[in-house]
């Protein structure tokens, strides 16, 4: 039978593991806004999947790499998210 950790430094190593392993995510109101923020952190353009209004571009930095896409299914103009895919 498993014990609960009851080693601070434990507990917050499993924490920290368990929030790197989840997606993260990262909104914006314009593209522009995306922009500045990746030039800032050094990403740089992988390729782009983008078809007329559906906006699907992946960005890289060493061995991340990010999509930049519409926030919502609805394909809102103003609204763009930046996910990890990997």
């Amino acid at each position: 039978m498993k014990k609960k950790c009851e080693n601070p430094n434990g507990i917050a190593n499993m924490k920290a593991i368990s929030d790197s392993k989840t997606k993260k995510l990262i909104v914006f109101d314009t593209m522009i806004g995306v922009k500045r923020y990746l030039t800032e952190q050094h990403y740089r353009f992988l390729s782009n999947f983008s078809h007329r209004e559906d906006v699907y571009k992946l960005y890289r930095k060493g061995s991340k790499v990010i999509s930049v896409k519409p926030y919502r299914q609805n394909y809102e103009p103003t609204k763009y998210q930046i996910e990890v895919v990997s």
